[in-house]
């Protein structure tokens, strides 16, 4: 498509393949590379499949991205440091909303992008209905770049709408150049003048020949398609089937003549002075880290400072030996080299600000984890950061209500795949286990209570004596204290002690949880020229406030958090029985204003619902929603609702 004979000019370009589960995406990736007669060889980054092949002489590197929604931050990662995006979609109007989590990621990359609708030949809906379908959810608009020829219900061939030639598919071997069908020739032309009208909005000199009703040069009109893409000003679609060969040459042609070169992607959406990007990293046993390394600006050799670190040993994709160099634009597995992170780029000196940074996904699940091995528990965590620097989605923290080690990730699937690795690159066993919500409780009346401590047991003794109010704080306010001591019942010096133990008395009240949002004034008290101390008063504070607290009756208070849905607008309706059965409250719903489609259900829900909430979700919305999830505030729980939490509670 343009340019097609023309001599090798290109260097490696890196192209990112996604999509939705099931869609074909390894089968088109291995096709592609064997085009010429080469053996597809995949080589792995953690989930990431890596292809290094070459199509007229123009080296390539392909990613084929993982197409489960645990697995999308390596799809987006991989988007950062690619120079195009070829997103995978089914042939069936109906299971175009599969494909828009793809679309809205490249769009978030900011990446230029062509839509492949593989498996063609299973499709019996019209071109122009699937095309609607995938339009509604794309900011940019789709140019339909073939119209198919069929057979009665089964696709046969494709008309290249720029070149208006035909192709004829043949099972085994390449497409025969045909005279474009009478029956197609109607439809075709009228496809062409919906592309030419869509182009014409990018450029005046066509929209000048098109009202001078003048037949544009087809040159013109590639040249036209590959700065329009380049721009990532709309996505060209075209068709094929990944498993016969059909329709692969026309899409290689067109990404060879089309994608930008690393240059552009630098200059567009990464930064100027970055001269290597991480593309993603994961660890082996017996190697350590291994970063999937792209040159972009200039060779790279090893021992060059990179990040302000030389870079360690180079090794190529797909291959054996090692590298002393790496071109520009090239991608290389790069070890012993610790300090670089999956999804940044470096001048010499350290990390650059990207152009178009890809985001880093929010948590939606979260789980309890302990090493089989009890000895195992120190290299646990380490180990965990390590997979957390090269996995973004990843979060290491700790469990507050058990104090075990915590990991937030993007549900089973990933933290399955965590286990996997701890066990096989690090040598650690796990178990993986419920992380429980943070309830807290308060009291729900006010207390007037004297404490006294008094210890003998031979020489000095303690002694202490407080008088105290507890009173219910406003939610939120937490913990506050104030002494309106007169007179020095209670020496200046040891109030501090008292306000101390009071502040761990409430660690843990009757329910055992912490107790918050209480006011507490010390207002009176006695001391002992010899026996207090500010440990007695600290014990004091400590022992009366919890006397205090079970006089006072506690309230079960739990966690509520404000829940953001991002979801295809078509599957909103079909979350509002599923919050309500998770005692959650829909505040209201909006257009997301940054992607076309989808929509933001905005809703509350309670802590013990957020591990229910990512397979409600997904089952909602067949795996295409997500959520973003942050603590609101503490809300009073009563009646049989508290019963159920404690006695859960209990029983674990």
């Amino acid at each position: 498509m343009g340019g097609e004979g023309m001599a090798a000019q290109h260097g490696t370009r890196v192209m990112t393949v996604l999509g939705p589960a099931g869609v074909g995406k390894t089968t088109l990736v291995e096709a592609l590379a064997g085009l010429e007669g080469q053996a597809a060889k995949r080589e792995e980054s953690g989930p990431l499949g890596i292809y290094r092949f070459s199509y007229l002489d123009d080296p390539w590197i392909a990613l084929d991205a993982p197409g489960a929604v645990d697995l999308a931050q390596t799809a987006l990662d991989a988007l950062q440091f690619s120079d195009i995006a070829l997103v995978v979609v089914p042939p069936d109007p109906e299971q175009a909303v599969l494909a828009a989590p793809a679309i809205r990621m490249v769009e978030d990359a900011a990446i230029p992008a062509v839509l492949f609708i593989n498996r063609i030949r299973e499709s019996e809906a019209r071109l122009s209905d699937l095309v609607a379908a995938l339009q509604h959810f794309s900011n940019l608009p789709l140019l339909v770049r073939q119209v198919p020829v069929r057979e009665g219900d089964e696709v046969v061939g494709a008309v290249d709408l720029i070149s208006e030639r035909a192709w004829r598919y043949r099972p085994g071997e390449p497409s025969a150049l045909v005279e474009v069908p009478a029956e197609v020739r109607e439809r075709e032309e009228q496809a062409r003048s919906e592309l030419l009208e869509t182009l014409a909005d990018f450029d005046d000199t066509l929209l000048e020949q098109l009202i001078e009703d003048k037949a544009p040069p087809s040159d013109a009109l590639y040249a036209l398609c590959a700065k329009v893409l380049r721009e990532d000003r709309a996505f060209p679609v075209l068709f094929g089937a990944a498993a016969e060969h059909h329709g692969l040459n026309r899409l290689m042609k067109a990404l060879r003549h089309e994608a930008p070169e690393v240059a552009e992607t630098r200059a567009h959406r990464l930064n100027e002075a970055a001269r290597a990007g991480i593309i993603h990293a994961h660890h082996e046993k017996h190697l350590g880290k291994v970063a999937l390394l792209r040159a972009l600006k200039g060779v790279l050799k090893t021992g060059d400072m990179v990040g302000g670190v030389k870079l360690g040993q180079m090794m190529p994709v797909a291959g054996s030996g090692t590298l002393a160099e790496l071109p520009e634009g090239a991608v290389a597995k790069l070890v012993k080299t610790e300090a670089l992170s999956t999804g940044a780029a470096y001048d010499e000196k350290g990390e650059v600000t990207l152009a178009h940074p890809v985001p880093v996904l929010a948590p939606q699940a979260r789980a309890t984890i302990h090493a089989k091995n009890a000895k195992d528990e120190v290299r646990l965590g380490e180990a965990l950061q390590k997979l957390a620097s090269d996995d973004r989605s990843l979060k290491v923290g700790h469990d507050e209500a058990e104090g075990a080690l915590m990991i937030e990730g993007q549900g089973d699937l990933h933290f399955r795949r965590v286990a996997e690795m701890l066990e096989k690159d690090f040598g650690i066993g796990v178990d993986l286990g419920t992380s429980r919500p943070s309830y807290r409780e308060t009291v729900a009346r006010a207390v007037d209570k004297h404490y006294r401590h008094k210890k003998q047991t031979g020489g000095a003794g303690q002694f202490a004596d407080i008088k105290f109010k507890l009173n219910p704080a406003p939610r939120g306010s937490g913990f506050h204290f104030e002494e309106t001591i007169h007179g020095g019942a209670v020496p200046r010096q040891y109030i501090p002690s008292v306000e101390a133990g009071m502040k761990e008395g409430l660690e843990r009240g009757p329910l055992g949880f912490p107790v918050i949002d209480v006011a507490l004034t010390l207002y009176d008290g006695q001391h002992h020229p010899v026996d207090s101390s500010d440990m007695a008063f600290k014990i004091a504070g400590m022992m009366g406030v919890r006397e205090a607290v079970k006089e006072a009756g506690s309230v079960l208070l739990e966690p509520i958090y404000e829940v953001a849905f991002i979801v295809p607008d078509s599957f909103t309706g079909a979350l509002n029985p599923r919050i309500a059965q998770l005692h959650g409250q829909v505040l209201g719903f909006e257009r997301d204003a940054e992607h076309e489609g989808w929509e933001i259900l905005k809703a509350e829900l309670p802590g013990r619902a957020l591990d229910a909430l990512v397979g409600e979700i997904r089952g909602a919305t067949q795996g295409t929603g997500r959520f973003v999830a942050e603590f609101d505030r503490f809300q009073e729980v009563y009646g049989r609702d508290a019963d159920n939490i404690l006695k859960e509670m209990a029983a674990e």
